[in-house]
């Protein structure tokens, strides 16, 4: 109540408003209502209102944090655990198959309650803490950057980051080793932990083992973006010994694309046309991979529709399929073929290149047919978003002419000459302003050709082991990290002939 109500501005130190605040206080911090109303008229949360919310947050928001899978599972198949609860399960070093994507996956890690039941998101939970003891004896070993008491240790259940706790708060990655967990970094987002070199920022993507590739280092320093600095070995040499410039793509890591899409190969994966990685929205770092629907080179599918094309969208390290747009829909009419998907920052929509059509369509993420498809008159073999000019870059197969269409009404704002005949699929490089094309013949290792995008003036040419029948391409200049999508699976001439993501580093 507000006994006064002089409507004085604030602040004030009439004594009737200081009447009024101390009486509304009052009812604030002290009363039963879970609101109250200050002396300008606005409501405000009262503490018991806080309280409340807080209790309520705790019964129907927090995580319910479980010892064991076995018990998570239990209270899950009991109706116990609401839907789209988090959940976490913390100290259990088993693994069991994933309710929802048939995948096997450690026990420990994030969950959410689905309708099929608990299924797995992440293993980013701590699930193990050093006593003070060995606390104790591993601190006067460190090398550190940052003074103060050490008070804790912490690692994952995988091993891939250690760091310690001072007292005053701050956190640092360790040289030293603890248990059984080598750590050879510090830093302040990265880590090198048994014998695995971060990348991206994530420990959990695209870890590498440097077995074969760093034997018998002491040391390995990673920056910010997981690029190798420093290595020292055991006989007090290290790299680099002067200041050598990096040269090459280096192939760091690979593995078969996810069973589990529409018309998938019997070997594994599906015939994969089209990448880009989604930068915005709520599956920022997710991957999108345009699928063309036929199993291998030659095949009309061999199921009960021809052309079973589709838009995959993969996790971040490309080992799970998260969801599924079908493309063989009567909005589409005829269509057999993708050949190209790119990611729109600017509305969180998908465009795929329908080249049966000769149309670049666009849609939802519910994989609604929005109606400013764009209709072209040449042969569409990969697309590419440029996010400055709201616009797409698709190339004329066959030929050198590259278009750069809007998005906004279709029209052609640029035709250029220059780009390689045989260009397939694109990636769009704001920051340097670079288009990225991938060209090669089945059964050979693959090229990357880098143009200036706006005179298709060609800068660089890289040529990317392992990576035949390239079918998608994306570059992080920050990490100097290159992916790449391969369908050997579909053009069995490749070797290995299987669909692959390949990741690589620029050393």
């Amino acid at each position: 109540m507000t006994t006064f109500n002089t409507g004085n501005p604030v602040p004030s130190t009439a004594v009737k408003d200081l009447y009024d605040n101390a009486e509304n206080l009052d009812a604030g911090i002290n009363g039963s209502a879970r609101t109250w109303v200050d002396r300008r008229g606005e409501t405000r949360r009262s503490w018991n209102g806080i309280e409340a919310d807080f209790d309520e947050f705790l019964a129907n928001g927090s995580t319910i944090e479980f010892p064991t899978w076995a018990a998570a599972s239990a209270a899950a198949g009991a109706g116990s655990i609401p839907l789209n609860r988090q959940v976490a399960v913390i100290g259990d070093t088993g693994s069991h198959t994933d309710p929802v994507s048939g995948q096997e996956v450690p026990n420990s890690g994030r969950y959410i309650m689905v309708e099929a039941g608990l299924q797995w998101v992440s293993e980013d939970v701590l699930t193990q803490k050093a006593d003070k003891q060995e606390v104790a004896e591993v601190a006067g070993r460190l090398v550190s950057t940052i003074t103060g008491e050490y008070i804790e240790i912490d690692g994952d259940m995988a091993g891939n980051v250690a760091f310690a706790v001072h007292a005053d708060g701050t956190r640092e990655f360790l040289r030293t080793k603890v248990g059984g967990m080598t750590v050879s970094m510090v830093d302040s987002s990265t880590a090198a932990v048994d014998g695995r070199i971060d990348w991206h920022g994530n420990y959990q993507e695209w870890a590498q083992g440097l077995a074969g590739y760093l034997e018998n280092a002491l040391l390995v320093e990673i920056d910010s973006v997981g690029r190798v600095g420093r290595i020292l070995w055991a006989d007090g040499s290290q790299w680099p010994s002067g200041t050598p410039e990096p040269t090459q793509f280096v192939l760091v890591d690979q593995t078969s694309l996810p069973n589990g899409a529409q018309g998938e190969n019997a070997s594994g994966g599906w015939t994969c046309t089209g990448l880009d990685v989604i930068s915005t929205g709520k599956w920022l770092g997710c991957r999108l991979v345009g699928n063309d629907g036929r199993a291998y080179e030659g095949s009309s599918g061999g199921q009960t529709a021809p052309f079973l094309c589709s838009i995959v969208c993969t996790s971040p390290d490309m080992r799970r399929i998260l969801w599924e747009i079908p493309c063989n829909t009567a909005a589409f009419p005829g269509i057999q073929s993708i050949q190209g998907v790119a990611w729109d920052t600017s509305d969180d929509t998908i465009w795929f290149a329908d080249k049966t059509n000769k149309i670049i369509r666009h849609i939802t993420l519910a994989g609604v047919k929005l109606l400013d498809e764009i209709v072209v008159s040449h042969t569409l073999n990969g697309i590419a978003y440029r996010p400055d000019l709201d616009a797409i870059y698709t190339p004329d197969e066959g030929t050198s002419t590259i278009r750069l269409v809007s998005c906004a009404d279709g029209s052609v704002l640029r035709t250029q000459t220059g780009i390689h005949p045989q260009a397939d699929q694109l990636h769009y490089e704001q920051g340097r302003n670079r288009l990225w094309a991938t060209v090669g013949a089945n059964g050979v290792d693959g090229q990357a050709l880098v143009y200036d995008a706006d005179t298709m003036a060609l800068l660089e040419t890289h040529t990317l082991k392992g990576s035949q029948s390239i079918e998608g391409i994306w570059y992080d200049p920050d990490a100097k990290a290159l992916l790449t999508v391969n369908d050997g699976g579909f053009h069995l001439s490749a070797n290995p002939p299987l669909a692959l993501a390949c990741k690589y580093n620029y050393l």
